[in-house]
């Protein structure tokens, strides 16, 4: 039998600096970095936009990068292009500005 466990950790000061997240910037502990089969992060892009990677898999593919947009009002996500993702970015760029006039 195989059981999944996950595990949600933050991202140290480098890890906040950098471009791209991996498991050396884990905040607490390298044992989850190095113990780990799959690791996920997940980035603010903008107000509705995540940009999500996976820096490690164990068993698979890694390196792999994707946008998701976020729905707060009905909690939906959706995997969403790249482009999508900068038409969304620009639109609550906007908003924003819009707000503080």
């Amino acid at each position: 039998y195989s059981t999944s466990i996950i595990c949600a950790a933050q991202i140290n000061r480098e890890g906040q600096k950098a471009n791209k997240m991996g498991p050396e910037h884990l905040s607490q502990s390298d044992a989850l970095g190095q113990d780990g089969d799959v690791i996920v992060t997940v980035k603010d892009y903008s107000t509705r936009t995540r940009l999500n990677s996976l820096p490690k898999n164990r068993h698979g593919l890694g390196g792999i990068r994707w946008f998701t947009r976020f729905e707060p009002g009905t909690a939906q996500f959706e995997d969403i292009t790249a482009e999508k993702a900068y038409q969304l970015a620009a639109a609550d760029e906007e908003s924003a500005a819009a707000l503080l006039e």
